[in-house]
Order: structure tokens, then C-alpha cells, then sequence
């Protein structure tokens, strides 16, 4: 495809044209493009190559053919200064070259002698054995294994072929009738769907309603306190300011909006804002913003999750939740991912699934052992004598995600739980803790909708949509090897050895803490082609008994050259553990890096902003 032109191969080697050409008429029905006669041999084309509308294709027998329009008279092979060909015209200067692929750009054409990949699909290759890692596959022919994943494909590509043809508000009508049945209301369903597929879609659809701007309105945060005056959490801050703007100037690819921290010195140019995003989920996690509380499991310290958040049902400031699902929106379509640590029931419950007595288990095991102790009291001998006695319960309450006890239908505390009525009391409160979280989820997902196209997450499944909001929470030193760029020296230089074997050494809590040390995020997209910046490492011209420093819009580090590893990881750790302020102001620059005879060029600083322990 060019800019306004389409050319296709076929099986037998001609080109077909529709578009427009230069400066002809549109041709709107394809034509079959006829090539100079060339001793009576027809032309088999192999390859093509289009820019904006300019044309170079090659034959089998090494002809390189250009037409088109030449913008700019840029292209000079074959055309002089003309500027457009309208018909194929041979380069004869590369006939004797054995030409097999071309390529086009505004400003180039490449030529390659190299014979092309064979991109003739080929099909899977089958193993001869299942791999001990995989469990519960062992006993099963490679044979089935691989006609099952032939199926889960097949499925994957009517998805893509047919997902808006689903009604992806079947909640909004009667789902009895058979026209609005949602089969991607099942998690089941959407587990069998290829991540890949969603995820390109996804990608696809964000692309197409991105921001042309590199960031959003502004906001201003305070973080230092005044007087000994408490400071409102940043996330609070934030989410005032940002509540009132317009949606669609938030639909940016890099930076939702531009953070101005007062007192601190420090010019946004992405290290602030990643800094905000990580602090916000910082208060997310301590408690200082009460969107968010520990699973019941984790304090009854038994069950799945038990290091993991719920949403908090007492808390009824909806408009928290609305910015929250700004953020989860936010993160998808920067690539920032949040640092979050939600059970997978919240994330089964923001992609639009119910929820199961399953999914209930897994945040509130005591809870659901509980309700059916009480359902099955009978096959331990307990009869309706013995009920009231053996049963701590009264009546029609039962406790909440936060510990509460409440009534779970209108005027619970009035209707006495009894022998007879048990089954209904357990059928109604677990009704209620399945329920308990609506309000708080919708207003999620609004907050979402104003980002991202919250229909789209009915493609995702749990763990789905925590890996686009929230990435992969261990921190893969591997891919920071992968981005690094060395400002002065390489790879091999003692010093970035150490590094790289001190972070290889470093638990991922402290992972954590150096990425946000560095950057100023928590997390790495899941993807390393998702990462938009390199890591730059640089030796700093700093005395040795110094504490690294960083360049977090940047994406730098830089190191005093110390003199043994053991130095290093003990700088660095202190430098991850207390620096919190970001600041570029000249006065701390000069006074933490000036030394006689320093000579390092101070315009690296200007205009950045950087993290400094002293």
C-alpha cells in the first residue's frame, strides 16, 4: 500500500493497480499493469514496494522496473530530475546485478541480491514427547495435544473475523431470550481465546484513538509538608484535577498529563509524572487512600491472595473509583504499567465477568467454609433443637468484605435465622458478597470508558487484564539488559559487570526500587518492544565515596567509578532506599557533584530532572 494506491502480486507473478498514480484519474477498477517489452518474455514479478507514490518492483530474472511520482525529484536512479513516470520504466544500469528484493522509501530505494524469506506457511512441528514441566498433559498423545491447539487457533481466528457482531450489553436486556446471550460473559469462554489476538486488537483500536499531543493538561501536586501541616495524598490531589478535564485530552500515548511538583525544581519530562503514577499506587497499597483493602484471607492468614487488595466496600467516595479506572485506562494506553497487587476477582470483575462461589473462596475462604458449615449442619448430626445453640448467628447479616456485619436483604436484623431457613439465609448471602462490589466496579469502569473502549474488555480474560494494566510484577534483569545503552565504554567494562551482577543479586522488592530509582515507574510493560525509552548507563565523574544519581525522563543512571562491587551494591542500595525527592535544581547539582578538577559538561543536567542522596 502506498498513499493513495494499492498494488497486489498474484500466484502467477502480475501486478494488479488500483488507486491513483501520480497525477492520473483514480482507477477505481484494478487493472493489470502491462511492463515494456522485453525480447518477447513476459515478466514474473516476485516483489513490490511502495512510497507515498512512488513504485519499484523486481522479476524473476532481476529487472528492476520504478514509476510513480518522484516527490521532490529525491530519487534520481532512472528518473533523472523528471518528476513522475507514469508507466513501468526498466533500470537497465541493474539488470547484471541478479536482483531479488526491493524497497521503497520517500528518499531511497534498496535493492538486495539475498533470496527472500520463505514465509510459506509450513505448519506446526510436533514433538515426540510431552515435557515433564507440563503436568496435567502427561498421558495425553502429541498428537491430540496438537489437533487441540489446531481447534483453540481456529476459534481465535473467528473471534477476530466476528467480535463485533457481539452484544456486549446482554446485562442491559433480558438474557432469557436467545438474541441477547453474550457468550463472552464467561470467563471460560474468554480463556480459550489466543492473548496474542486481543492484545493486537486492542493495540489496534487505542492506536486509532490516540492523542496527537505528547502529553495531557497539567496538574500540580504538592508532596513537601508546610507548617506541619498534613499533606493530601498525591493520588487525591491528582484525581480533583484531573476529573474536571476533558477525556479526550487524556488519550495520550506517553504522558496523560504534565506534573508540576512544587518546591521540588523539577521539569516534567516524564520522570515526574512516572514518579506521580508510582506514588499514587504506593497509597493505593498502604491504606493512605481507602480505595483498596487486604483480602480477607490475608487477615485470617489462610487461603489463596493472601498478599493481595480488594476493593473496599465502605468506601463510597465513587469518584476515587472513577479516577481509579482512569489510571487502570491510562496504563494500558501508555504502557505504564501500575504497580498493583489486586486479587484476580477484581480483575475477572473490571473485564465485566461475574463472579463465582469460587472466585469468593479465593479472597474469603473462612467466610465460604462458614456459610456452608451452616447449609450442611445437618450432616453433622445437628438437628433444629440444637440450631440455635450450635449457630452464632442470629439473623439475616453477615459480615462484609471489611469485617462488617450487615444485613444482606431489607430489614435482615428483623428476620431470625432458623433450622428451616438456613439455605435461604446462605443462598442470599453469598448474593450479597457475589454483589457487594457493583457500584464500586462501575464506577471503575467508567472511569475506564473515558480512556480506553471498555467493550473491547470483553475479549480479556482475569489475568488478561492485569497483565494490560499492571504488566508483569517480577522485574526481568534480562530485559534491562536488553535496553541498556552504554554512554561511555561497553558492556564489558568492570563496572557495568558489577551492575548488572548486583541487580542480578538484588530481591525483587529492591528490583522494584532501583527501576523507580532510574525511571521513576514500578513496573516494566510486559513486552520488551513496549518500552519507549533505552536504559542509559553512564560513568559519572563524581568522587568514589558518592552516591549514584539518575536522570529518571531519561531512563539514566550514573555510576562513580568504585572500587570494588562490594562498594557499589551498598551505594546503590542506600541511593534506592532513601532518595524520594526529584530535583534539577543547579545549587544541589553543583554542590553534590562539583569537585576541583571536574571538568563534566554540566549541560547534560539542563532541563531534566534528577534523584539525588546525599
Amino acid at each position: 500500500c502506498g498513499k493513495s494506491l494499492c498494488v497486489l502480486i498474484t500466484r502467477n507473478g502480475k501486478l494488479i493497480l488500483f488507486g491513483k498514480v501520480h497525477d492520473s484519474d483514480v482507477i477505481s477498477t484494478p487493472q493489470y499493469i502491462n511492463f515494456p517489452d522485453n525480447e518477447g518474455v513476459d515478466e514474473v514479478i516476485i516483489d513490490v514496494s511502495i512510497a507515498d507514490q512512488f513504485i519499484v518492483c523486481v522479476s524473476d530474472k532481476g529487472h528492476v522496473y520504478t514509476w510513480g511520482k518522484n516527490t521532490g525529484s529525491t530519487i534520481q536512479l532512472g528518473y533523472d530530475t523528471v518528476p513522475s513516470q507514469p508507466t513501468p520504466k526498466l533500470i537497465q544500469t541493474l539488470n547484471e546485478y541478479g536482483i531479488k528484493q526491493v524497497s521503497a522509501g520517500v528518499r531511497h530505494v534498496v535493492c538486495c541480491t539475498a533470496t527472500p524469506p520463505d514465509h510459506t506457511h509450513k505448519g506446526m512441528s510436533i514433538p515426540t514427547s510431552v515435557p515433564t514441566d507440563y503436568t496435567l498433559l502427561q498421558g495425553i498423545s502429541c498428537e491430540v495435544i496438537f489437533g487441540r491447539l489446531q481447534i483453540l487457533n481456529h476459534f481465535s481466528s473467528c473471534i477476530l473475523s466476528s467480535w463485533r457482531l457481539f452484544n456486549y450489553h446482554s446485562s442491559l436486556h433480558d438474557e432469557s431470550s436467545v438474541f441477547h446471550i453474550n457468550p463472552l460473559s464467561d470467563g471460560r469462554v474468554r480463556s480459550l481465546i489466543s492473548p496474542s489476538l486481543v492484545e493486537g486488537l486492542m493495540g489496534s483500536v487505542l492506536s486509532r484513538t490516540m492523542n496527537t499531543k505528547s502529553h495531557g493538561p497539567s496538574v500540580i501536586v504538592h508532596r513537601i509538608h508546610k507548617d506541619d501541616k498534613p499533606v493530601e495524598p498525591v493520588f487525591s490531589q491528582i484525581a480533583t484535577q484531573i476529573l474536571q478535564k476533558s477525556s479526550s485530552d487524556l488519550r495520550c500515548s506517553q504522558r496523560a498529563w504534565k506534573v508540576t511538583l512544587v518546591g521540588e525544581g523539577a521539569d516534567d519530562a516524564g520522570g515526574p509524572y512516572d514518579e506521580s503514577i508510582a506514588q499514587m499506587c504506593e497509597e493505593l497499597c498502604s491504606g493512605k487512600v481507602p480505595v483498596l483493602i487486604h483480602t480477607p484471607n490475608a487477615v485470617n492468614k489462610c487461603g489463596f491472595n493472601t498478599d493481595r487488595f480488594v476493593f473496599n466496600p465502605e468506601c463510597t467516595d465513587y469518584d476515587k473509583y472513577k479516577f481509579l479506572g482512569i489510571l487502570f485506562g491510562v496504563a494500558m494506553r501508555t504502557k505504564k504499567p501500575l504497580d498493583l497487587f489486586l486479587a484476580p476477582a477484581m480483575w475477572k470483575l473490571v473485564a465485566g465477568m461475574k463472579l463465582t462461589v469460587e472466585d469468593l473462596e479465593e479472597v474469603d475462604l473462612m467466610f465460604v467454609r462458614t456459610l456452608y458449615g451452616i447449609r450442611d449442619v445437618d450432616k453433622g448430626g445437628i438437628q433444629e433443637e440444637e440450631f440455635a445453640e450450635m449457630i452464632p448467628i442470629d439473623n439475616y447479616e453477615t459480615q462484609s468484605m471489611c469485617r462488617k456485619f450487615l444485613p444482606i436483604v431489607p430489614n435482615g436484623r428483623d428476620i431470625k435465622l432458623t433450622y428451616r431457613n438456613r439455605k435461604d439465609y446462605v443462598e442470599k448471602a453469598l448474593q450479597f458478597r457475589l454483589h457487594e462490589l457493583d457500584k464500586q466496579v462501575s464506577s471503575v469502569r467508567d472511569g475506564m470508558s473515558l480512556i480506553v473502549p471498555v467493550p473491547l474488555l470483553s475479549l480479556c480474560s482475569s489475568s488478561m487484564m492485569e497483565k494490560f494494566v499492571c504488566g508483569s510484577e517480577i522485574l526481568d534483569i534480562q530485559v534491562l539488559k536488553k535496553i541498556a545503552k552504554y554512554k561511555d565504554g561497553s558492556s564489558s567494562d568492570q563496572i557495568y559487570q558489577w551492575l548488572w551482577q548486583t541487580l542480578e543479586d538484588f530481591s525483587n522488592e529492591e528490583r522494584t526500587l532501583f527501576l523507580r530509582f532510574v525511571s521513576g515507574r514500578s513496573r516494566l510493560p510486559s513486552h520488551v518492544s513496549e518500552i519507549s525509552q533505552r536504559f542509559q548507563i553512564s560513568k559519572g565523574g563524581r568522587s568514589t565515596e558518592s552516591l549514584p544519581t539518575s536522570q529518571t525522563c531519561f531512563f539514566q543512571l550514573r555510576i562513580p567509578q568504585y572500587s570494588s562491587q562490594e562498594i557499589l551494591a551498598d551505594k546503590l542500595r542506600y541511593a534506592i532506599r532513601n532518595c524520594r525527592s526529584i530535583d534539577m535544581d543547579n545549587y544541589m547539582l553543583r554542590r553534590n557533584v562539583s569537585t576541583p578538577g571536574d571538568t563534566e559538561d554540566d549541560d547534560d543536567y539542563d532541563d531534566d530532572d534528577d534523584l539525588y542522596s546525599d
